[in-house]
């Protein structure tokens, strides 16, 4: 059986009249912003039903509830805290849910309690992934944040719901003695917010409005009765009249006035200020009117106010006669007005001024500067970017805001333009007093008296500092883009360069098992270097198209070994490098190509790290990591591993942004000299080793970074050993390639192992010598970039004079960088290959079935 809490809870619920209902943007929005904020595929606002959860919004799952019981959402109701649970099997509440231990297989949950106004919970807003993970502290802010305005959205929605009842309640009224008693006391007592009712019957005042006004009782009723506008003020401290109070303004027009702040006196002369919503409502026939309802022939004969308290709004102008003559030379730029002589005039410009400066502080930057080009006044947005308070900047010129990176003459042809009576328009880059930038879309008009004498300058500008940034990475990713493309497009030549070069090294070192050492040793180097030669273009191409390695079992010792030979001999000299590598590593699953590259980019950052010189020490070792150390880091597991350590003495990370490092685009090095991608890089390298890597650095001390890659034991003392080559049976192959070094390479090899060879240059040639020899051809070694035809079109018109040809497409290009579908084809070799990788594919060609 339910407590009495919980069936409380209930009826607060159900007072909302939200559940079962169809969904709404302004909650969908909700939930994709939480989702896109915490980076989860799953985010929801969920309802703690009696027996189930229900979903007002849910992004990426297609259902609309679940039992109560199976859920994780339930326990929200035992803290009005953060409910976080990185690991969800880790945690005895949720390790036995039906969620998580079978489909969708939950893994992490976070959720902020949806708390209403009468203190019950809700439900929550929630994020959901199917890894261990953990939530920042500005996602947890953002995730509260993103909370409140489903709680005040929710409130709004009971509001709505209140009102409509009051509606349906008085229509059905035929007696006007009993309409008021429907709009009870109690009713207007159990709203989540101060409430005064309204009417040609008198006023109903809530506790609630009692406490906010400091008034009770029959002295509240008789203050609201006797002043109709309550002696409210708005922000600007001007009163509020029958023309300009939204109570009234929603007696007359029968529409609603919400959001409104106004501050109203209390009996001590303090104001309490309150953000205010008013509803018109239509109450039969008009009774006996009472004094305050006599001034106007209002379309509704009552209204419900209900608010909030809130802070006091701080003054949008101040007193100083020096600030309100420039706020009417401001006035006047939006009116096209003239002087502002009048004082009463002055104080209603000044007023319409304000309502323009709210605007414009919540959004825009303004500045006001004088005829020698001093700021005499800034309004709060300019000092929120560049960190200075209003009385820094007053009185300092518009340089002080420069950030020196315009040219010579910008800030001279500025003034130039608005001497001639111009207007300016133009970006200006802008420094502020922690040395970061920010970008202003600014508009400088001069203002002019009637003598034609300047009497100031305006400026209005936007922000557009995240517009700026979104500038410099898509220009980055074009550059990306156009690398792919070019590194896509010389890698079939530079192949074709390298195929030659490797093939005829190792066919050498073949064919002269018996060459002295000397000369094995320089075949050694040629082919080595041809292979690094290659492994450079698939890394540009891995890097700017995102093409996967291939993983293989290896040793990361040589590369470490490697790695530390090339920082040896380029790194400046005063860097000292330390190598502590253990003799035993165990070997890992991955590629060596990307992992190289990891090493180089850590090593590089330390390097940039030491501007003075210092130490870079690089460490590897073999390590288990166990249950207990796998709880503390949620992107470790418990087996063997490879820690690989780069550790520098320089000038470390600040704690503001070392969880921001391994974001795309972000570098703290000047321009010119970082992308921003390099960490980005290693993280996404690392997590497709399913490795992970742990950061700690101290300002002025250094940095250590700690790799983790997952170790394959069992394969660690395994020596392979590889099989002869593959001899032919006397077969005719016909070789077809453009390049001539290749076909001659090709051939050689070929004749070396017992096959007869035929030649083609291009496409043609081949359909041709193909059709006359087709019954002594064997199999058809095919390049796919040739001009006149190319390697696909040939391939077809093959198989249309013979389908059970056997054919063996080479190419220089990689991947997606070709437009055919490579995986379409029976075999393929990337070029440059080896002797070995030609006749064990043309092998297994020949002997298939």
């Amino acid at each position: 059986m339910a407590s009495t809490t919980e069936l409380d809870r209930l009826a607060s619920l159900r007072e909302y009249q939200i559940l079962g209902t169809e969904s709404e943007p302004i909650f969908d929005n909700l939930a994709q912003l939480a989702a896109c904020i915490c980076q989860t595929p799953v985010a929801a606002i969920s309802l703690i039903d009696g027996q189930r959860i229900w979903y007002k919004a849910i992004i990426g799952w297609q259902i609309q509830e679940i039992p109560r019981e199976e859920a994780i959402c339930p326990l929200c109701l035992e803290t009005p805290d953060v409910v976080m649970i990185p690991d969800t099997l880790a945690d005895e509440r949720t390790k036995n849910l039906p969620l998580v231990t079978s489909n969708p297989k939950i893994r992490f949950y976070g959720a902020i309690p949806l708390i209403g106004a009468d203190g019950f919970t809700l439900g929550a807003l929630c994020v959901v992934d199917y890894q261990p993970r953990r939530l920042s502290d500005r996602q947890i802010t953002s995730l509260k944040i993103l909370a409140d305005q489903v709680i005040e959205t929710l409130e709004l929605r009971r509001q709505m719901a209140f009102l409509r009842g009051l509606s349906a309640n008085n229509e059905s009224q035929v007696q006007e003695n009993s309409e008021i008693q429907l709009i009870s006391r109690s009713a207007i007592e159990a709203m989540p917010q101060g409430a005064i009712f309204l009417s040609t019957q008198g006023v109903i005042c809530n506790s609630k409005a009692e406490r906010i006004l400091g008034r009770w009782g029959e002295e509240a009723q008789t203050y609201l009765l006797l002043e109709p506008c309550w002696q409210a003020i708005s922000e600007n401290s001007t009163p509020f009249t029958i023309d300009t109070h939204p109570a009234w303004i929603a007696l007359t027009t029968g529409k609603p006035i919400t959001q409104v702040v106004m501050g109203i006196p209390k009996p001590d002369g303090n104001l309490c200020w309150v953000k205010l919503d008013t509803h018109p409502l239509l109450v039969g026939n008009s009774l006996n009117q009472t004094k305050a309802y006599t001034t106007l022939n209002p379309q509704s004969n009552a209204v419900l106010c209900s608010f909030t308290e809130i802070a006091a709004p701080k003054p949008l102008i101040n007193d100083d006669p020096e600030l309100l003559s420039l706020s009417s030379d401001l006035l006047s730029i939006f009116t096209r007005g003239g002087e502002v002589k009048d004082s009463r005039l002055l104080q209603a410009s000044l007023q319409e001024l304000d309502n323009i400066n709210l605007a414009l502080d919540r959004a825009a930057i303004v500045m006001i500067i004088d005829a020698n080009h001093l700021i005499k006044h800034a309004n709060q947005k300019l000092c929120q970017l560049s960190l200075f308070s209003l009385e820094e900047l007053v009185g300092k010129p518009l340089s002080f805001l420069d950030s020196g990176e315009h040219s010579e003459v910008f800030l001279p042809q500025l003034w130039q333009t608005l001497s001639q009576s111009e207007i300016w328009r133009g970006e200006i880059k802008c420094k502020s007093q922690d040395s970061s930038y920010f970008w202003v879309d600014m508009t400088i008009v001069p203002l002019i008296d009637s003598q034609g004498k300047l009497i100031h300058y305006v400026a209005i500008g936007n922000d557009i500092t995240d517009k700026k940034q979104l500038e410099k990475q898509f220009l980055h990713a074009q550059r990306l883009e156009s690398i792919g493309t070019l590194a896509g497009g010389i890698s079939h030549d530079l192949n074709n360069i390298l195929t030659p070069i490797l093939a005829a090294s190792q066919l050498l070192q073949l064919k002269f098992p018996q060459a002295d050492s000397r000369t094995k040793q320089l075949l050694k180097t040629l082919e080595i270097n041809s292979k690094r030669g290659a492994s450079l273009v698939k890394q540009v191409l891995s890097f700017a198209r995102g093409l996967e390695g291939i993983k293989t079992a290896l040793t990361v010792k040589h590369i470490l070994t490697e790695v530390q030979q090339i920082i040896s001999q380029t790194f400046p000299k005063n860097i000292e490098i330390i190598a502590e590598i253990s003799t035993d590593l165990w070997m890992v699953l991955g590629d060596p190509t990307q992992i190289h590259q990891v090493l180089m980019n850590l090593t590089v950052n330390a390097r940039d790290a030491m501007i003075d010189g210092g130490i870079l020490t690089i460490s590897a070792e073999n390590i288990t990591l166990d249950p207990d150390y796998t709880r503390l880091n949620i992107d470790a597991k418990v087996g063997s591993y490879i820690s690989i350590s780069v550790m520098d003495t320089g000038i470390g990370i600040p704690t503001e942004i070392i969880d921001r490092i391994f974001d795309p685009f972000f570098t703290t090095k000047d321009i010119g000299q970082g992308t921003g991608l390099g960490l980005a890089t290693v993280l996404t390298i690392i997590k497709s080793h399913n490795g992970f890597i742990k950061v700690d650095s101290k300002l002025g001390k250094g940095s250590l970074f700690q790799i983790y890659l997952p170790a394959i034991i069992h394969l660690e003392n395994q020596v392979v050993i590889e099989p002869e080559l593959p001899l032919g049976k006397g077969e005719l192959i016909l070789v077809v390639d453009d390049e001539n070094l290749i076909l001659e390479t090709t051939k050689t090899i070929l004749e070396t192992y017992n096959y007869r060879v035929l030649v083609a240059s291009d496409g043609i040639d081949a359909i041709a010598l193909y059709a006359q020899r087709k019954h002594d051809i064997s199999a058809v070694i095919v390049d796919l970039m040739m001009p006149v035809m190319d390697g696909a079109q040939t391939t077809r018109i093959l198989r249309r004079l013979n389908p059970l040809v056997k054919i063996i497409t080479i190419s220089g290009l990689e991947g997606s960088s070709y437009p055919y579908n490579i995986n379409s084809l029976e075999r393929f070799i990337p070029k440059p290959y080896t002797p070995r990788d030609l006749l064990e594919t043309l092998s297994k060609v020949l002997h298939k079935n």
